[in-house]
């Protein structure tokens, strides 16, 4: 996903240095981080997903989400230790920080339902379950990405 042009902050931040992905870990409140490589098909699938959800809790929290939830993507190409060091042993893997220390996660791809379920505990932003409407989830999920 490309950044914004218009001087906007992005939705999800993408991350390849050591010290901007500590330092987001102990600036926010709650960091909800995909773990990504730039092969990996199933990361094609689920980011579109990830990166939709963010804009969701953005969208209905407005500018206190902003302050307290950060939605990051790591490439673990460039963040290879940090990646090991959180026990991430394949892409896409979400990792779910709380006060700089890592609280929950999954490895895998998982559809916007299911994205919202694991992260409601999380993310005090109501988000219905199919965020993403019809049309968008048969455009993600029936068409293929490679």
């Amino acid at each position: 996903m490309p950044a914004p042009s218009n001087g906007e902050e992005q939705v999800v931040e993408f991350v390849t240095d050591k010290e901007r992905f500590r330092e987001i870990l102990c600036k926010y409140p709650v960091v909800v981080a995909i773990f990504t490589s730039p092969t990996c098909a199933a990361c094609a699938i689920y980011k579109p997903i990830f990166y939709a959800y963010a804009e969701e809790v953005y969208r209905r929290g407005g500018e206190e989400a902003r302050r307290n939830i950060k939605f990051i993507e790591v490439d673990v190409y460039h963040l290879y230790e940090e990646a090991l060091d959180l026990g991430v042993m394949g892409t896409p893997t979400t990792i779910v920080f709380q006060s700089c220390k890592p609280v929950d996660g999954f490895p895998g791809a998982v559809d916007d339902i299911t994205l919202v379920e694991i992260l409601r505990p999380y993310v005090p932003v109501e988000v219905p379950y199919e965020f993403l409407g019809e049309d968008r989830r048969e455009e993600l999920f029936l068409q293929p990405t490679f």
